[in-house]
């Protein structure tokens, strides 16, 4: 991206505003800023399409833990939101390495959306919220029978591309890719839409915990403690030794600094062998 396309952008802190809904070529143009695949355009998208897979398959296993364990999977939520928004965010960088936009692929999901109760925008959406019913509806994720099955079928979707990506059917054929996206895409928004889960929310996590991995700005502005005495400063630089010690038959490893040991030493209690420590 040449640095005309990046004054296009809102700057790192404002996509944190949630007072201005988060647009969809926004977000799928933040995801090229965060991208570390060294392959360019579609020679890069199998691993995204690993990526894309990998994060439906960890929704499909946060809904397994929600039905089973009910109420004692207290994270549910978060994992959701955390696990859609990465999913997102793969699907937005697959679409652009394809040359489609997200607003080109809401339209066309928008034009066939009979087989359930759409709530948002026939066209003409521009950013997340648009895509769905009003803020105030969205008190999920939920669990149920409609959940499940959306989920299971946005995952075939994907299994789908997946097939036709390692077979070929799809290296040059720009238009069943596109089709194939498309069909994630609407997919993906009536799973959103029964789990009662704003997409909006998920996308805009998704960017403040990549802006955190890899921010635009490293500014991190000063240190907690800066205007404390030295002797209150935390070290600016610690050297930690791991020292293996056999004591008595057992192996234990001591952590020192500055010469003094720190903790107590720790020890391995598992009885496999598995070099863990």
């Amino acid at each position: 991206m040449n640095s005309d396309e990046r004054a296009l952008l809102r700057r790192q802190a404002a996509l944190f505003d949630e007072d201005e809904p988060l647009g969809l070529d926004e977000y799928q143009d933040f995801t090229s800023r965060t991208d570390r695949n060294e392959k360019p355009g579609t020679d890069g998208l199998g691993l995204v399409m690993l990526g894309l897979y990998g994060e439906i398959g960890s929704l499909l296993s946060a809904l397994k833990k929600k039905q089973r364990d009910k109420e004692a999977f207290q994270s549910y939520h978060d994992e959701v939101i955390e696990e859609l928004g990465d999913a997102l965010w793969y699907f937005a960088n697959a679409s652009r390495r394809a040359g489609l936009s997200l607003q080109q692929i809401a339209e066309r999901v928008s034009r066939s959306l009979g087989d359930w109760d759409y709530g948002g925008r026939s066209g003409n959406a521009g950013t997340f919220v648009d895509l769905q019913e009003e803020q105030d509806a969205f008190d999920g994720p939920l669990s149920g029978n409609v959940v499940e099955h959306r989920l299971l079928a946005l995952a075939g979707k994907v299994g789908h591309l997946l097939e036709n990506w390692s077979s070929g059917a799809i290296a040059d054929n720009r238009d069943q890719l596109s089709a194939d996206l498309v069909e994630i895409f609407r997919a993906l928004l009536m799973a959103a839409d029964g789990a009662r889960v704003s997409l909006d929310q998920a996308a805009r996590r998704n960017t403040v915990k990549t802006i955190g991995r890899w921010p635009d700005e490293e500014d991190w502005g000063p240190l907690f403690d800066d205007g404390f005495p030295d002797y209150e400063q935390l070290p600016r630089r610690m050297q930690v030794e791991f020292i293996e010690r056999r004591v008595g038959g057992r192996d234990l490893v001591v952590m020192r600094y500055n010469g003094v040991n720190l903790g107590s030493p720790l020890t391995d209690n598992r009885h496999e062998q598995d070099d863990y420590r």
